[in-house]
């Protein structure tokens, strides 16, 4: 009997590895993954400097030589997840800060700068290359849109245009006034006239912090994700031992993906990177993952192939859409 971590001869009645204090018989389970890495998320040693260049240029090495048993050689793979990400959206704020500021002023400016049918109808005829018979078409199109307007009010729906609105703001009318200005009805549902709320905040507050709550909810988001990934992981390669495997392999690799992001964006602090040199970094990606399987799960060649297409279709195209849309909804719900 020998230790997984660090191969020295065991007396079997060891319950603890004299050499390097790992448990001699603990098979890797959702527990032992989890066990008192809370209290240790933080803590950066030397195992840290051990792991980072093979998470670079060897893919799938540290998921499975955890696996193998060496859980005390390398840094375990959620505090690697963790500390990773940690770094990955600390620089990723600086990006999102200057996004922030650009989406308030559009939002801001969508509200503010507002057109009715009759400024436009002079913006376009005070156009020199507008004839006269255009300028009389248009003034029949503006003429019959009022109408409908008129017969029809269902047509003002979500009306934002209307000046009595910012009247009802100014003089700090009831919410209920201001919601049936804009064309909420009294026989809307419950969600209709959530939906109105909401977008009238929007109005009030000029879109203001919208997109830093939607970049706020993705660390949630990907925390969740995870599981999914390793989820289809488990379904596609059922044979490689329990769900645990796959979330090892997980968490490695998105530590890779926050590690590798991380310092494209640090370079870009530096000098722009040019469009041909992130192609070849995302080629490389695909290569990185496509190795990391590879490596991990010990298939052939060919099933090794399908399977990596198939996973990440499935990723990209249904996780990842539903995750975007999930934090969207969640943004607009929590703003």
């Amino acid at each position: 009997m020998q230790c997984k971590n660090c191969n020295i001869a065991l007396n079997r009645k060891f319950k603890y590895c004299p050499e390097c204090g790992q448990k001699t018989t603990e098979d890797l389970t959702i527990k032992v993954l989890f066990s008192n890495t809370l209290s240790n998320y933080f803590s950066v040693d030397a195992r840290f400097f051990k792991s980072f260049l093979p998470l670079l240029y060897k893919p799938g090495f540290l998921a499975t030589k955890f696996v193998e048993g060496k859980r005390l050689t390398y840094l375990h793979p959620a505090q690697f997840y963790l500390f990773s990400s940690v770094i990955f959206f600390f620089l990723f704020s600086f990006i999102t800060r200057e996004q922030q500021e650009k989406f308030d002023s559009t939002v801001k400016d969508s509200f503010e700068h507002k057109i009715d049918l009759d400024t436009l109808n002079n913006r376009i005829k005070l156009s020199e290359k507008v004839s006269e018979a255009d300028k009389k078409s248009i003034d029949s199109i503006v003429a019959l849109k009022k109408s409908e307007a008129v017969k029809n009010p269902e047509s003002n729906f979500m009306n934002f245009e209307s000046k009595k609105i910012d009247s009802l703001i100014a003089a700090n009318a009831p919410e209920n006034d201001i919601l049936k200005e804009i064309g909420l009805k009294e026989s809307d549902s419950k969600f209709t006239k959530y939906i109105y709320t909401k977008l009238l905040k929007l109005y009030l507050k000029k879109g203001s912090g919208l997109l830093e709550s939607f970049y706020n909810t993705i660390p949630i988001s990907l925390f969740f994700l995870l599981p999914l990934f390793a989820f289809i992981l488990k379904l596609l390669f059922y044979k490689k031992g329990p769900y645990a495997y796959n979330l090892v392999f997980s968490f490695y690799l998105f530590s890779f993906f926050f590690t590798l992001f991380s310092i494209v964006i640090g370079i870009n602090f530096i000098a722009q990177i040019p469009n041909w040199l992130l192609t070849i970094i995302w080629l490389g990606l695909g290569l990185y993952i496509f190795l990391s399987i590879l490596k991990f799960y010990k298939q052939g060649w060919f099933m090794i192939t399908l399977k990596t297409f198939l996973l990440l279709f499935l990723f990209t195209i249904v996780l990842l859409p539903i995750s975007l849309i999930t934090v969207a909804f969640v943004t607009l719900i929590t703003y």
